[in-house]
């Protein structure tokens, strides 16, 4: 985990990606939309209703697309990747491939017409960053 890239690397960086709103974002097809009545009027959804039970897998999928773009666009990398629903935390060994791999997840997140709250790094004090994405998963602590 990343207590394993700390104690490997003397200069590790955390790279932690929180997309906005992410759920909302996926477009429906019109043969997709789901139709719904009010009275007299008809409506659809053009975006996943939350609560849409194919969304996390739809978001886990295209996580781990990004994940597997990183990798194999930079295979020389040891790179540690946790994602939970809308937040990705990746660890690279040191600052060297920073603005690379960062360019990389925006053209995947464009690609996909997703946008994000921001794209945050971490030089030092990693397991901030890990606080961070345990405190997403279980905001109540």
């Amino acid at each position: 985990g990343i207590h394993t890239m700390v104690a490997k690397h003397s200069s590790p960086i955390a790279i932690v990606v929180d997309f906005k709103a992410y759920f909302y974002q996926f477009h429906l097809e019109a043969a997709e939309s789901v139709l719904f009545r009010r009275g007299s009027k008809f409506f659809s959804f053009d975006r996943a209703p939350m609560g849409h039970k194919w969304l996390p897998t739809i978001a886990q999928n295209i996580s781990q697309f990004l994940r597997k773009k990183i990798c194999s666009k930079f295979p020389q990398l040891d790179i540690f990747f946790d994602v939970y629903l809308d937040n990705i935390l990746f660890v690279l060994p040191n600052t060297s491939y920073l603005h690379q791999v960062v360019s990389v997840i925006k053209q995947v997140l464009e690609e996909f017409n997703i946008t994000y709250n921001d794209i945050e790094t971490w030089v030092q004090s990693l397991p901030t960053a890990e606080s961070y994405l345990i405190f997403k998963r279980n905001p109540s602590r």
